[in-house]
Parts: structure tokens; sequence; C-alpha cells
């Protein structure tokens, strides 16, 4: 399969750290919005720094954006022609970026169910939900969407990984992390952008 065909795709809502993740694991500057406003208009793709054969990131729209013409199934169908446009045919892995929420809201729930049409049922052993600043229990955090993918695939078989950047932690907060050793707060999933 060559290179420029497959993907990972990085899809959540507006606000749940997509670009961020993305500028973090290609080491690529991404614009990112740092809260609720959506700063990802179009869909975008990156390649890792320095490795240029890897997978390409797709920096998909948020669903539930700021767009509020476009619904969530439109958002899906638009990744999707992204896709097709650009000739990826095989998504190799989906990262689900979510917030903490130990509930199974609606919204999580519609967004597993569009995740589960990449590949009904299967897609979930190459998905990794994302929860953006965990405090160290990423699936206690992202227990919600955990459930929700649970309506498609053994939700225990989910990776599920956690992550802060000290950067954009309330204001409340970042003195407190900021005293702690980096030991400390790495144990929570709290880092600085040099050390992510």
């Amino acid at each position: 399969m060559s290179d420029n065909t497959s993907c990972i795709l990085v899809v959540g809502s507006t606000g749940t750290g997509k670009s961020t993740l993305i500028g973090l694991c290609t080491g690529v500057p991404v614009s990112t919005s740092g809260g609720t406003s959506e700063c990802t208009l179009d869909i975008q793709e990156f390649r890792e720094s320095g490795n240029e054969a890897s997978p390409v990131w797709i920096d998909s729209v948020g669903f539930d954006g700021t767009d509020s013409s476009r619904s969530d199934e439109e958002a899906f169908q638009y990744i999707l022609k992204f896709l097709q446009d650009k000739n990826i045919s095989h998504v190799v892995g989906v990262i689900w970026t979510v917030n903490p929420d130990d509930r199974e809201a609606a919204k999580l729930q519609e967004q597993a169910k569009l995740i589960n049409k990449f590949k009904e049922g299967v897609v979930w052993n190459n998905v990794i939900i994302a929860v953006k600043k965990t405090r160290g229990d990423a699936r206690r955090d992202g227990a919600g969407a955990l459930a929700a993918a649970g309506r498609y695939c053994n939700k225990d078989n989910v990776t599920t990984i956690g992550y802060a950047l000290l950067e954009q932690l309330d204001e409340n907060e970042k003195p407190f992390w900021s005293s702690q050793t980096q030991t400390d707060r790495m144990k929570m999933g709290i880092m600085d952008q040099a050390e992510a």
C-alpha cells in the first residue's frame, strides 16, 4: 500500500483538542483555538515532521461545530469526500478527541455512530479515545465516550489516553500545577508544550 493513501483521522467536537493533538504528535505547527470556537473551518492534512513516508494526519472539522448549518452527518460526509478527493483509501486509525465527561451524552452517541460507519464494529479495533484535560484517569474521564462506543464494540478493548497542556489549564489551576515536579505532573497527564 502506498504511504500517501493512508491516514490517521482525528475527529471530535469543536474544542476537544483535535488540532492540538495533531501538532503534538506530528511536531508540525497547527493553528489551535484554545477553546470552544472552531479553528478548523476546513479539513486539513499534516505529515509527521521528519517522517514524510508516514500516513497523513487528517484534522477534521468539528462535530457540533460553530457552523450551525452543518449537521454531524454532513460533517461526516464532508470528511468522506475529502478522503476520496485526496485518494486516501485506508484509515489506519481514528483518534476520537473528547472532553472529560462520565455521562453518555447524545452528542457522544451520535459521534460513536458516525465513527462506526467507517467499518461497522471492526473500526473500534483502531480507535483511540483521547481525553483532553484529564486528571490522571483517562478511562474514568472518558467514560461517556466509552459507553457510547460500547454500543458497537466491547468498550474494554478501546484504548483511552489522556493529556492536558499546562499552558491551556484554567488560570486557577496553573499555579498549583506549575509548582509540581515534572514527574508528578506527568503521572497526571499534565505536561507543558516543550515536554509534549
